[in-house]
């Protein structure tokens, strides 16, 4: 399978995306569990700090995110209590958004491995995504697979 030349800065790559389960059961893709769930960070924001953080998140989380407050809760302890938090869920309305990149992970595979957005190369993306899901044990098998087929790609024809 032929890879697209590199699209430094044109093309910004594929980014990790929450959609809701009504969502992907609308879009005849199937949750790998149901309720779909998460893993990640939540940072605490100063309030003198909010305003600003918030206009720099709705930036670069701009078209076709909405913004939600959810409960987290802590993996470190069964004893802490959950916390709300500010989640940017995307929609099937950003128009960067495509199903295609879902159902096909090879596709993805192939814009992943020679996209390089202003944020920098999207295999870096993938590839910290995966190492931080592994350091809180949290293995994601289609971030897993979308690494695999990623590195398969960039050993087979390196992007120049």
């Amino acid at each position: 399978m032929g890879r697209p030349p590199p699209l430094a800065h044109r093309c910004p790559g594929l980014v990790a995306t929450m959609l809701r389960d009504a969502d992907l059961s609308r879009l005849g893709v199937e949750a790998t569990q149901t309720p779909s769930a998460t893993t990640g960070v939540c940072y605490r924001v100063g309030d003198a700090d909010a305003g600003a953080v918030l206009d720099a998140l709705d930036v670069r989380e701009k078209g076709g995110y909405t913004r939600e407050i959810i409960e987290v809760f802590p993996l470190e302890s069964d004893e802490r209590p959950p916390v709300r938090a500010l989640l940017y869920t995307g929609t099937p309305d950003n128009p960067n958004f495509t199903v295609e990149h879902i159902k096909n992970s090879r596709m993805a595979a192939a814009v992943i491995a020679c996209a390089h957005g202003p944020s920098g190369p999207n295999t870096e993306y993938l590839f910290e995504l995966e190492k931080f899901l592994q350091s809180v044990n949290a293995l994601d098998p289609h971030v897993e697979e979308l690494c695999r087929l990623t590195r398969q790609l960039l050993h087979e024809s390196p992007c120049e």
